[in-house]
Protein backbone atom coordinates (compact mmCIF):
# COMPACT_ATOMS: atom_id res chain seq x y z
CA UNK A 1 0.00 0.00 0.00
CA UNK A 2 2.43 2.24 0.43
CA UNK A 3 3.61 2.70 -3.60
CA UNK A 4 2.52 6.12 -5.36
CA UNK A 5 -0.67 6.57 -6.28
CA UNK A 6 -1.47 6.31 -10.09
CA UNK A 7 -3.95 7.62 -12.40
CA UNK A 8 -6.46 5.01 -12.54
CA UNK A 9 -7.20 7.23 -16.24
CA UNK A 10 -3.85 5.80 -17.02
CA UNK A 11 -3.30 2.61 -15.79
CA UNK A 12 -6.68 2.07 -18.21
CA UNK A 13 -5.14 3.92 -21.43
CA UNK A 14 -2.18 2.25 -21.01
CA UNK A 15 -4.01 -1.33 -20.86
CA UNK A 16 -6.40 -0.34 -23.52
CA UNK A 17 -4.10 1.49 -26.04
CA UNK A 18 -2.74 -1.99 -28.00
CA UNK A 19 -6.25 -3.80 -27.46
CA UNK A 20 -7.73 -1.90 -30.67
CA UNK A 21 -4.83 -2.51 -32.62
CA UNK A 22 -5.63 -6.19 -31.47
CA UNK A 23 -8.63 -6.19 -32.59
CA UNK A 24 -8.43 -4.79 -36.00
CA UNK A 25 -6.10 -7.54 -36.71
CA UNK A 26 -7.93 -10.28 -35.66
CA UNK A 27 -11.33 -8.72 -37.90
CA UNK A 28 -8.85 -8.45 -40.76
CA UNK A 29 -7.67 -12.37 -40.48
CA UNK A 30 -10.96 -13.46 -40.06
CA UNK A 31 -11.57 -16.15 -43.30
CA UNK A 32 -14.80 -17.78 -42.30
CA UNK A 33 -17.39 -18.06 -44.24
CA UNK A 34 -20.44 -17.01 -42.19
CA UNK A 35 -24.22 -17.39 -42.67
CA UNK A 36 -27.07 -15.57 -40.96
CA UNK A 37 -30.39 -16.58 -40.17
CA UNK A 38 -33.42 -14.69 -38.81
CA UNK A 39 -37.03 -15.19 -38.38
CA UNK A 40 -37.85 -12.95 -41.53
CA UNK A 41 -34.91 -13.88 -43.81
CA UNK A 42 -33.83 -10.14 -43.48
CA UNK A 43 -30.03 -11.12 -42.88
CA UNK A 44 -29.73 -13.94 -45.83
CA UNK A 45 -32.18 -17.43 -44.27
CA UNK A 46 -35.20 -17.33 -42.11
CA UNK A 47 -34.47 -21.41 -41.85
CA UNK A 48 -31.34 -22.95 -39.72
CA UNK A 49 -31.82 -25.90 -41.93
CA UNK A 50 -31.70 -24.46 -45.94
CA UNK A 51 -28.28 -22.25 -44.36
CA UNK A 52 -27.38 -25.87 -43.16
CA UNK A 53 -28.01 -26.78 -46.61
CA UNK A 54 -26.17 -23.99 -48.62
CA UNK A 55 -22.96 -23.91 -46.31
CA UNK A 56 -19.52 -25.32 -47.38
CA UNK A 57 -18.00 -27.48 -44.76
CA UNK A 58 -16.42 -25.48 -42.05
CA UNK A 59 -18.77 -22.62 -42.06
CA UNK A 60 -20.04 -20.73 -39.19
CA UNK A 61 -24.35 -20.16 -39.10
CA UNK A 62 -25.57 -17.68 -36.74
CA UNK A 63 -28.96 -17.78 -35.91
CA UNK A 64 -30.41 -14.94 -34.25
CA UNK A 65 -33.32 -15.06 -31.35
CA UNK A 66 -36.78 -16.62 -32.36
CA UNK A 67 -38.60 -19.79 -32.34
CA UNK A 68 -37.95 -22.04 -35.37
CA UNK A 69 -40.95 -24.58 -36.32
CA UNK A 70 -38.14 -27.14 -37.93
CA UNK A 71 -36.38 -30.02 -37.13
CA UNK A 72 -32.83 -29.43 -38.65
CA UNK A 73 -30.30 -31.94 -40.05
CA UNK A 74 -26.81 -31.69 -39.52
CA UNK A 75 -24.92 -33.46 -42.42
CA UNK A 76 -21.65 -31.89 -42.66
CA UNK A 77 -18.99 -30.01 -40.55
CA UNK A 78 -20.04 -27.33 -39.28
CA UNK A 79 -21.09 -24.77 -36.25
CA UNK A 80 -24.40 -23.49 -35.74
CA UNK A 81 -24.59 -20.82 -32.76
CA UNK A 82 -27.76 -18.97 -31.61
CA UNK A 83 -26.39 -15.02 -31.05
CA UNK A 84 -28.13 -14.44 -27.86
CA UNK A 85 -28.69 -17.69 -26.46
CA UNK A 86 -30.89 -20.69 -25.33
CA UNK A 87 -33.36 -18.51 -23.42
CA UNK A 88 -34.86 -16.76 -26.70
CA UNK A 89 -33.53 -18.94 -29.05
CA UNK A 90 -35.46 -22.03 -30.31
CA UNK A 91 -35.67 -25.46 -32.07
CA UNK A 92 -39.52 -26.26 -31.59
CA UNK A 93 -40.99 -28.15 -34.52
CA UNK A 94 -44.37 -28.86 -34.44
CA UNK A 95 -44.52 -31.57 -36.63
CA UNK A 96 -43.05 -34.93 -35.38
CA UNK A 97 -39.76 -34.62 -36.25
CA UNK A 98 -36.46 -35.27 -33.57
CA UNK A 99 -35.85 -31.67 -33.01
CA UNK A 100 -31.71 -32.05 -34.02
CA UNK A 101 -29.81 -35.01 -36.21
CA UNK A 102 -26.39 -34.73 -36.82
CA UNK A 103 -25.50 -37.53 -39.42
CA UNK A 104 -23.84 -37.90 -42.85
CA UNK A 105 -25.94 -40.00 -45.09
CA UNK A 106 -22.90 -40.93 -46.62
CA UNK A 107 -21.35 -41.19 -43.24
CA UNK A 108 -17.77 -40.88 -44.39
CA UNK A 109 -16.55 -38.20 -43.76
CA UNK A 110 -17.80 -38.35 -40.38
CA UNK A 111 -19.11 -34.55 -39.63
CA UNK A 112 -17.90 -32.96 -36.85
CA UNK A 113 -20.43 -29.92 -35.64
CA UNK A 114 -20.82 -27.84 -33.09
CA UNK A 115 -24.31 -26.73 -31.94
CA UNK A 116 -24.54 -24.10 -29.42
CA UNK A 117 -26.68 -21.78 -27.67
CA UNK A 118 -30.35 -23.23 -28.37
CA UNK A 119 -33.19 -24.40 -26.81
CA UNK A 120 -34.63 -28.17 -28.16
CA UNK A 121 -38.11 -29.14 -27.28
CA UNK A 122 -39.44 -31.74 -29.58
CA UNK A 123 -40.98 -35.25 -30.10
CA UNK A 124 -39.64 -37.85 -32.48
CA UNK A 125 -41.66 -39.98 -35.14
CA UNK A 126 -42.16 -43.76 -35.00
CA UNK A 127 -39.79 -44.34 -38.11
CA UNK A 128 -37.43 -44.33 -39.05
CA UNK A 129 -35.57 -46.11 -36.63
CA UNK A 130 -32.71 -44.52 -36.19
CA UNK A 131 -33.55 -41.18 -35.61
CA UNK A 132 -36.48 -41.87 -32.81
CA UNK A 133 -35.06 -39.76 -30.30
CA UNK A 134 -37.07 -36.21 -29.19
CA UNK A 135 -34.35 -33.45 -28.81
CA UNK A 136 -30.87 -34.96 -30.42
CA UNK A 137 -29.53 -37.59 -31.86
CA UNK A 138 -25.94 -37.78 -32.84
CA UNK A 139 -24.75 -40.94 -35.12
CA UNK A 140 -21.65 -41.87 -36.73
CA UNK A 141 -20.29 -37.92 -36.12
CA UNK A 142 -18.40 -36.21 -33.55
CA UNK A 143 -20.53 -33.72 -31.93
CA UNK A 144 -20.21 -30.56 -29.68
CA UNK A 145 -23.28 -29.55 -28.17
CA UNK A 146 -22.66 -26.77 -25.76
CA UNK A 147 -25.17 -23.95 -23.72
CA UNK A 148 -28.09 -25.88 -24.50
CA UNK A 149 -31.57 -26.60 -23.51
CA UNK A 150 -32.95 -29.80 -24.17
CA UNK A 151 -36.36 -29.90 -22.22
CA UNK A 152 -39.97 -31.74 -22.37
CA UNK A 153 -39.11 -33.35 -25.67
CA UNK A 154 -40.96 -36.87 -25.72
CA UNK A 155 -39.16 -39.86 -27.66
CA UNK A 156 -40.80 -42.27 -29.93
CA UNK A 157 -42.74 -45.40 -28.75
CA UNK A 158 -41.81 -48.55 -29.58
CA UNK A 159 -44.31 -49.22 -33.24
CA UNK A 160 -42.70 -52.53 -34.47
CA UNK A 161 -39.61 -52.06 -32.19
CA UNK A 162 -39.61 -53.44 -29.01
CA UNK A 163 -38.19 -50.17 -27.22
CA UNK A 164 -39.21 -47.20 -26.74
CA UNK A 165 -36.80 -44.12 -27.66
CA UNK A 166 -35.26 -41.97 -25.82
CA UNK A 167 -36.67 -38.23 -25.26
CA UNK A 168 -33.68 -35.90 -24.40
CA UNK A 169 -30.21 -36.81 -26.29
CA UNK A 170 -29.40 -40.11 -27.96
CA UNK A 171 -25.50 -40.52 -29.01
CA UNK A 172 -25.14 -43.45 -31.56
CA UNK A 173 -23.05 -45.47 -33.46
CA UNK A 174 -25.96 -46.56 -35.30
CA UNK A 175 -23.71 -48.23 -38.38
CA UNK A 176 -19.79 -47.96 -37.31
CA UNK A 177 -18.82 -48.63 -33.64
CA UNK A 178 -16.13 -46.13 -32.54
CA UNK A 179 -17.09 -43.27 -34.54
CA UNK A 180 -18.92 -41.23 -32.01
CA UNK A 181 -17.23 -39.09 -30.00
CA UNK A 182 -19.58 -36.18 -28.10
CA UNK A 183 -18.86 -33.81 -25.41
CA UNK A 184 -21.53 -31.87 -23.90
CA UNK A 185 -21.06 -29.09 -21.95
CA UNK A 186 -23.00 -26.27 -19.77
CA UNK A 187 -26.30 -28.49 -20.64
CA UNK A 188 -29.53 -28.47 -19.08
CA UNK A 189 -31.76 -31.29 -19.94
CA UNK A 190 -34.95 -31.61 -18.36
CA UNK A 191 -38.40 -32.90 -18.16
CA UNK A 192 -38.14 -35.35 -20.99
CA UNK A 193 -39.99 -38.30 -21.54
CA UNK A 194 -38.33 -41.56 -22.79
CA UNK A 195 -41.05 -43.50 -25.45
CA UNK A 196 -43.21 -46.38 -24.40
CA UNK A 197 -42.01 -50.13 -24.53
CA UNK A 198 -44.54 -51.74 -27.99
CA UNK A 199 -47.31 -53.57 -26.75
CA UNK A 200 -46.72 -55.73 -29.66
CA UNK A 201 -43.90 -57.54 -27.69
CA UNK A 202 -43.88 -59.63 -24.70
CA UNK A 203 -41.21 -57.77 -23.10
CA UNK A 204 -41.01 -54.10 -24.61
CA UNK A 205 -38.47 -51.70 -22.54
CA UNK A 206 -39.24 -48.09 -21.99
CA UNK A 207 -36.58 -45.56 -23.55
CA UNK A 208 -34.27 -43.20 -21.17
CA UNK A 209 -35.95 -39.50 -20.20
CA UNK A 210 -32.51 -37.64 -20.40
CA UNK A 211 -29.37 -39.39 -22.07
CA UNK A 212 -28.96 -42.69 -24.06
CA UNK A 213 -25.05 -43.35 -25.17
CA UNK A 214 -25.19 -46.78 -26.78
CA UNK A 215 -22.71 -49.24 -27.86
CA UNK A 216 -19.97 -48.12 -29.73
CA UNK A 217 -20.30 -44.36 -28.78
CA UNK A 218 -18.76 -42.09 -26.03
CA UNK A 219 -19.92 -38.89 -24.62
CA UNK A 220 -18.35 -36.92 -22.11
CA UNK A 221 -20.72 -34.25 -19.99
CA UNK A 222 -19.26 -31.50 -18.34
CA UNK A 223 -21.04 -29.25 -16.04
CA UNK A 224 -24.55 -30.10 -17.03
CA UNK A 225 -27.48 -30.14 -15.21
CA UNK A 226 -29.87 -33.50 -15.90
CA UNK A 227 -33.29 -32.88 -13.67
CA UNK A 228 -37.00 -34.15 -13.81
CA UNK A 229 -36.62 -36.64 -16.64
CA UNK A 230 -38.84 -39.38 -16.54
CA UNK A 231 -38.57 -43.22 -18.39
CA UNK A 232 -40.71 -44.71 -20.68
CA UNK A 233 -43.28 -47.06 -19.23
CA UNK A 234 -42.42 -50.59 -20.43
CA UNK A 235 -44.72 -53.05 -22.06
CA UNK A 236 -45.49 -57.19 -20.83
CA UNK A 237 -42.02 -58.27 -18.82
CA UNK A 238 -40.02 -55.58 -20.27
CA UNK A 239 -38.35 -52.82 -17.87
CA UNK A 240 -39.37 -49.12 -17.58
CA UNK A 241 -36.65 -46.80 -19.19
CA UNK A 242 -34.39 -45.49 -16.90
CA UNK A 243 -35.09 -41.96 -16.10
CA UNK A 244 -31.81 -39.78 -15.80
CA UNK A 245 -29.02 -41.42 -17.67
CA UNK A 246 -28.37 -44.80 -19.57
CA UNK A 247 -24.81 -46.09 -21.03
CA UNK A 248 -25.35 -49.77 -23.01
CA UNK A 249 -22.78 -52.31 -23.14
CA UNK A 250 -19.26 -50.35 -24.99
CA UNK A 251 -21.03 -47.10 -24.47
CA UNK A 252 -18.65 -44.89 -22.93
CA UNK A 253 -20.60 -42.01 -20.58
CA UNK A 254 -18.04 -40.31 -18.24
CA UNK A 255 -19.74 -36.99 -16.30
CA UNK A 256 -17.79 -34.44 -14.11
CA UNK A 257 -18.60 -31.13 -12.35
CA UNK A 258 -22.37 -32.45 -13.49
CA UNK A 259 -25.96 -32.71 -11.42
CA UNK A 260 -28.18 -35.70 -11.97
CA UNK A 261 -31.17 -35.27 -9.81
CA UNK A 262 -34.88 -35.56 -9.57
CA UNK A 263 -35.38 -37.96 -12.31
CA UNK A 264 -37.75 -41.31 -12.40
CA UNK A 265 -37.89 -44.54 -14.34
CA UNK A 266 -40.72 -45.43 -16.40
CA UNK A 267 -43.14 -47.93 -14.88
CA UNK A 268 -42.75 -51.72 -15.40
CA UNK A 269 -44.45 -54.79 -14.49
CA UNK A 270 -42.18 -55.08 -11.02
CA UNK A 271 -41.79 -51.84 -10.12
CA UNK A 272 -39.89 -48.76 -11.25
CA UNK A 273 -37.14 -48.24 -14.21
CA UNK A 274 -33.82 -46.92 -12.71
CA UNK A 275 -34.64 -43.53 -11.77
CA UNK A 276 -30.92 -41.76 -12.13
CA UNK A 277 -28.78 -44.19 -14.10
CA UNK A 278 -28.30 -47.58 -15.53
CA UNK A 279 -25.31 -48.91 -16.61
CA UNK A 280 -21.61 -47.77 -15.75
CA UNK A 281 -21.31 -44.44 -16.64
CA UNK A 282 -18.56 -42.69 -14.74
CA UNK A 283 -18.68 -39.66 -12.43
CA UNK A 284 -16.04 -37.03 -11.08
CA UNK A 285 -17.30 -33.80 -9.06
CA UNK A 286 -20.34 -34.69 -9.29
CA UNK A 287 -23.67 -34.49 -7.31
CA UNK A 288 -26.04 -37.55 -8.34
CA UNK A 289 -29.12 -38.75 -6.45
CA UNK A 290 -29.60 -42.00 -5.34
CA UNK A 291 -28.04 -45.75 -4.75
CA UNK A 292 -24.74 -46.40 -6.46
CA UNK A 293 -23.00 -43.38 -5.61
CA UNK A 294 -20.41 -43.48 -3.16
CA UNK A 295 -20.04 -39.99 -1.37
CA UNK A 296 -16.35 -38.68 -1.38
CA UNK A 297 -14.19 -36.02 -2.52
CA UNK A 298 -15.39 -35.94 -5.19
CA UNK A 299 -18.76 -36.96 -5.69
CA UNK A 300 -22.07 -36.74 -3.35
CA UNK A 301 -25.72 -37.73 -3.18
CA UNK A 302 -27.03 -34.22 -1.70
CA UNK A 303 -29.59 -31.82 -2.42
CA UNK A 304 -28.12 -29.28 -4.78
CA UNK A 305 -30.84 -26.66 -3.61
CA UNK A 306 -32.24 -24.98 -7.32
CA UNK A 307 -33.44 -22.29 -6.95
CA UNK A 308 -37.32 -22.58 -8.51
CA UNK A 309 -37.25 -25.88 -10.57
CA UNK A 310 -40.88 -25.99 -10.41
CA UNK A 311 -40.44 -22.86 -13.22
CA UNK A 312 -37.27 -24.50 -14.36
CA UNK A 313 -34.96 -22.32 -12.43
CA UNK A 314 -32.21 -24.60 -12.19
CA UNK A 315 -29.78 -21.84 -10.36
CA UNK A 316 -28.30 -22.88 -6.71
CA UNK A 317 -29.39 -21.05 -3.86
CA UNK A 318 -26.86 -19.56 -1.38
CA UNK A 319 -26.19 -22.82 0.59
CA UNK A 320 -25.87 -25.10 -1.95
CA UNK A 321 -23.26 -27.82 -1.91
CA UNK A 322 -22.43 -27.23 -5.32
CA UNK A 323 -21.10 -24.11 -5.20
CA UNK A 324 -17.44 -23.96 -5.43
CA UNK A 325 -17.44 -28.01 -5.23
CA UNK A 326 -15.98 -29.13 -9.10
CA UNK A 327 -12.79 -29.29 -10.85
CA UNK A 328 -11.11 -26.46 -12.49
CA UNK A 329 -9.33 -29.24 -14.52
CA UNK A 330 -12.49 -29.90 -16.78
CA UNK A 331 -13.55 -26.49 -16.52
CA UNK A 332 -13.00 -23.56 -19.31
CA UNK A 333 -12.28 -20.39 -15.98
CA UNK A 334 -11.92 -17.97 -18.63
CA UNK A 335 -15.73 -18.56 -20.04
CA UNK A 336 -18.76 -18.69 -19.30
CA UNK A 337 -22.08 -20.95 -17.91
CA UNK A 338 -24.81 -21.61 -19.84
CA UNK A 339 -26.13 -17.76 -19.71
CA UNK A 340 -22.80 -16.66 -20.10
CA UNK A 341 -21.61 -15.43 -16.62
CA UNK A 342 -18.32 -15.92 -15.31
CA UNK A 343 -17.85 -19.15 -14.67
CA UNK A 344 -15.68 -19.22 -11.92
CA UNK A 345 -17.12 -17.02 -9.12
CA UNK A 346 -16.05 -17.54 -5.59
CA UNK A 347 -13.25 -19.87 -4.66
CA UNK A 348 -14.00 -22.31 -7.69
CA UNK A 349 -15.74 -23.66 -10.21
CA UNK A 350 -20.06 -24.22 -9.19
CA UNK A 351 -21.21 -27.82 -10.63
CA UNK A 352 -24.33 -28.00 -13.14
CA UNK A 353 -24.70 -25.98 -16.32
CA UNK A 354 -25.23 -22.26 -14.25
CA UNK A 355 -22.67 -20.57 -11.61
CA UNK A 356 -23.97 -19.50 -9.28
CA UNK A 357 -24.01 -15.49 -8.68
CA UNK A 358 -23.57 -14.58 -4.73
CA UNK A 359 -23.77 -11.21 -5.17
CA UNK A 360 -24.66 -9.34 -8.74
CA UNK A 361 -24.46 -5.79 -7.71
CA UNK A 362 -21.06 -4.55 -8.38
CA UNK A 363 -19.94 -7.50 -11.34
CA UNK A 364 -16.90 -8.03 -12.83
CA UNK A 365 -16.00 -9.93 -15.50
CA UNK A 366 -14.20 -12.49 -12.98
CA UNK A 367 -13.06 -14.87 -15.38
CA UNK A 368 -10.89 -17.16 -12.89
CA UNK A 369 -10.36 -13.59 -10.52
CA UNK A 370 -11.49 -12.93 -7.35
CA UNK A 371 -11.27 -9.82 -4.67
CA UNK A 372 -12.01 -10.84 -1.31
CA UNK A 373 -11.70 -8.50 1.88
CA UNK A 374 -11.72 -9.68 5.54
CA UNK A 375 -12.53 -7.32 8.47
CA UNK A 376 -11.27 -8.46 12.00
CA UNK A 377 -10.63 -12.54 10.31
CA UNK A 378 -14.62 -12.88 9.45
CA UNK A 379 -13.37 -15.16 6.46
CA UNK A 380 -17.68 -15.79 6.39
CA UNK A 381 -17.75 -12.63 4.88
CA UNK A 382 -14.89 -12.56 2.72
CA UNK A 383 -17.30 -12.01 -0.48
CA UNK A 384 -19.88 -9.89 0.47
CA UNK A 385 -19.27 -6.96 -1.56
CA UNK A 386 -20.67 -4.22 1.23
CA UNK A 387 -19.03 -4.04 4.86
CA UNK A 388 -18.20 -1.44 7.49
CA UNK A 389 -14.52 -0.35 8.76
CA UNK A 390 -13.66 1.20 11.90
CA UNK A 391 -11.32 2.51 13.62
CA UNK A 392 -8.35 -0.33 15.01
CA UNK A 393 -10.26 -2.74 12.47
CA UNK A 394 -7.73 -5.54 11.08
CA UNK A 395 -8.35 -5.35 7.08
CA UNK A 396 -7.30 -8.41 4.74
CA UNK A 397 -7.51 -7.64 0.99
CA UNK A 398 -6.81 -10.75 -1.23
CA UNK A 399 -6.91 -11.20 -4.45
CA UNK A 400 -6.31 -14.54 -6.78
CA UNK A 401 -6.57 -16.89 -9.66
CA UNK A 402 -8.76 -19.78 -7.93
CA UNK A 403 -7.94 -21.76 -10.82
CA UNK A 404 -4.53 -20.71 -11.47
CA UNK A 405 -5.21 -19.46 -15.20
CA UNK A 406 -4.15 -16.19 -14.52
CA UNK A 407 -1.40 -16.89 -12.23
CA UNK A 408 1.89 -14.91 -14.09
CA UNK A 409 -0.43 -11.96 -15.05
CA UNK A 410 0.15 -8.30 -14.06
CA UNK A 411 -2.18 -7.61 -12.07
CA UNK A 412 -3.13 -3.89 -10.36
CA UNK A 413 -5.25 -3.17 -7.15
CA UNK A 414 -7.15 -0.35 -7.59
CA UNK A 415 -9.43 2.00 -4.59
CA UNK A 416 -11.50 4.72 -5.33
CA UNK A 417 -13.01 7.15 -2.47
CA UNK A 418 -16.24 8.15 -2.54
CA UNK A 419 -18.67 9.55 -0.98
CA UNK A 420 -22.37 8.32 -0.06
CA UNK A 421 -25.06 8.76 -3.19
CA UNK A 422 -22.16 9.38 -5.71
CA UNK A 423 -20.22 5.98 -6.26
CA UNK A 424 -18.20 5.31 -9.40
CA UNK A 425 -19.24 5.07 -13.15
CA UNK A 426 -19.56 1.97 -14.15
CA UNK A 427 -17.67 2.64 -17.54
CA UNK A 428 -16.06 -0.34 -19.73
CA UNK A 429 -17.63 -3.44 -19.31
CA UNK A 430 -17.78 -3.92 -15.30
CA UNK A 431 -15.04 -1.85 -14.66
CA UNK A 432 -15.65 1.00 -11.93
CA UNK A 433 -13.91 4.18 -12.27
CA UNK A 434 -13.99 7.64 -11.40
CA UNK A 435 -12.50 11.08 -12.69
CA UNK A 436 -11.41 12.04 -9.27
CA UNK A 437 -10.60 9.45 -6.34
CA UNK A 438 -9.69 6.50 -8.66
CA UNK A 439 -5.86 5.37 -8.07
CA UNK A 440 -3.87 2.13 -8.34
CA UNK A 441 -2.39 1.25 -4.76
CA UNK A 442 -0.93 -2.43 -5.61
CA UNK A 443 1.06 -3.17 -8.49
CA UNK A 444 1.79 -4.09 -11.70
CA UNK A 445 3.55 -7.12 -10.55
CA UNK A 446 2.84 -10.86 -11.75
CA UNK A 447 0.40 -12.74 -9.96
CA UNK A 448 1.87 -15.28 -8.39
CA UNK A 449 -0.10 -19.04 -7.16
CA UNK A 450 -1.81 -18.71 -3.96
CA UNK A 451 -2.72 -14.90 -4.93
CA UNK A 452 -1.75 -11.45 -2.94
CA UNK A 453 -2.46 -10.80 0.92
CA UNK A 454 -2.34 -6.96 2.68
CA UNK A 455 -2.85 -6.95 5.66
CA UNK A 456 -3.30 -3.25 7.36
CA UNK A 457 -4.73 -2.24 10.91
CA UNK A 458 -7.22 1.05 10.04
CA UNK A 459 -6.19 4.02 11.89
CA UNK A 460 -7.71 5.38 15.13
CA UNK A 461 -10.03 8.47 14.50
CA UNK A 462 -13.07 9.88 13.24
CA UNK A 463 -13.40 9.28 9.50
CA UNK A 464 -15.75 11.90 7.05
CA UNK A 465 -18.48 9.49 5.88
CA UNK A 466 -16.68 7.74 2.94
CA UNK A 467 -16.31 4.60 1.10
CA UNK A 468 -13.72 3.25 -0.02
CA UNK A 469 -14.06 0.72 -3.32
CA UNK A 470 -11.83 -1.91 -4.27
CA UNK A 471 -11.19 -3.60 -7.98
CA UNK A 472 -8.60 -5.62 -9.28
CA UNK A 473 -6.91 -5.82 -12.21
CA UNK A 474 -5.70 -8.74 -14.38
CA UNK A 475 -3.92 -8.10 -17.85
CA UNK A 476 -3.62 -11.37 -20.21
CA UNK A 477 -4.46 -12.75 -23.02
CA UNK A 478 -7.15 -15.02 -21.63
CA UNK A 479 -9.68 -12.61 -21.05
CA UNK A 480 -12.64 -12.98 -22.80
CA UNK A 481 -15.10 -10.04 -22.05
CA UNK A 482 -12.78 -7.04 -22.19
CA UNK A 483 -9.93 -7.84 -24.63
CA UNK A 484 -7.02 -8.52 -22.62
CA UNK A 485 -8.54 -7.14 -19.21
CA UNK A 486 -10.12 -9.78 -16.40
CA UNK A 487 -11.69 -7.37 -13.44
CA UNK A 488 -12.66 -8.94 -9.97
CA UNK A 489 -16.39 -8.01 -7.95
CA UNK A 490 -15.29 -4.81 -7.11
CA UNK A 491 -16.12 -4.28 -3.06
CA UNK A 492 -16.81 -1.47 -0.72
CA UNK A 493 -15.68 -0.78 2.50
CA UNK A 494 -17.71 2.15 4.09
CA UNK A 495 -15.56 4.25 6.87
CA UNK A 496 -17.21 5.22 9.81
Amino acid sequence: MAQPLRSMKVLMSKVLSPIFAVLILAVSLTGQSTLYVDPAGSSGFSSIQAAINAATPGSLILVAPGTYDEGIWIHKSLTIRSTDGPRVTAIAPSSLIAGVRIFNPALLPFPTATLEGFRITASAPMYPAPFRAGGIIVSESNATIRNCIVTNCVGADGGFLAYGATGGVEITAFIYPGATHSVMENCIISNNHGGVGSPGWPSGAGGTGGITVNSGASLEVRHCTIVGNLGGDASGFGFGGPGGLAQFSTGILTLVNSIVWGNLGGIDLFTFGPGHFTGTPTFTFSDVQGPGIVPGASNFNADPMFTLPTMDDFSLQPGSPCIDAASCVSTSPYGGDLDGNPRVRGFGPDMGALEQLFDATRIGTSEDFLLTTVVNGNFAGGLVNTKNLAGGDNLLIHWESPCGTLNGAAYYLGAQLYVPGQEPVLTLPFFYIDGIGGSVIHGPAPLPPGGINLVATVPQGSFMPAILRLQALVVSPLAQTIPFVVTSDAQDLVLQ
